[in-house]
């Protein structure tokens, strides 16, 4: 069954969109979830550069800065944080098994931007469930995915 699409106002670091995608379960469709927001923190051991990639390269706003912690606004409710892993009690995955997938209004400008920066960023694709989509990894190595659903 095809997600339905529940539109969040609201657009930060030049389209990343507030969007929620919902999916139907056993009671009905969730319109929201039962958390208020969400933070994804990212353990680095190359602090310096992956801090510097999302705030320079994707141009992310700040919300919380510290000497060893920088969080990042997404969307209205949801962040990314880089945690130097040398001074927190979590070590780096070195981007193990983690991928962070983000909406964007329009992929071809977020993968010429990424491209311009001298990021590997590959080819975007087309999918048949109904997206475009392009990967690339920040200086940690952990997987980015930058995602636009097809107009129908």
């Amino acid at each position: 069954m095809r997600p339905r699409r529940v539109e969040r106002p609201g657009r930060f670091a030049a389209s990343v969109e507030a969007s929620l995608w919902t999916f139907p379960c056993r009671i009905g469709v969730m319109e929201s979830g039962p958390f208020n927001l969400s933070n994804t923190i990212l353990y680095c051991g190359r602090w310096r550069e992956s801090v510097e990639f999302y705030r320079g390269v994707l141009e992310l706003p700040v919300t919380v800065e510290k000497d060893w912690f920088v969080e990042f606004r997404l969307t209205a409710s949801s962040f990314i944080s880089i945690a130097d892993s040398r001074r927190a009690t979590v070590k780096s995955s070195a981007g193990s098994g983690i991928t962070v997938t983000m909406q964007v209004d329009d992929i071809h400008a977020w993968h010429h931007r990424l491209v311009e920066a001298g990021i590997d960023a590959g080819g975007v694709r087309r999918h048949p469930w109904g997206a475009l989509s392009f990967f690339c990894t920040d200086p940690e190595g952990y997987r980015l995915e930058f995602w636009q659903p097809i107009e129908a």
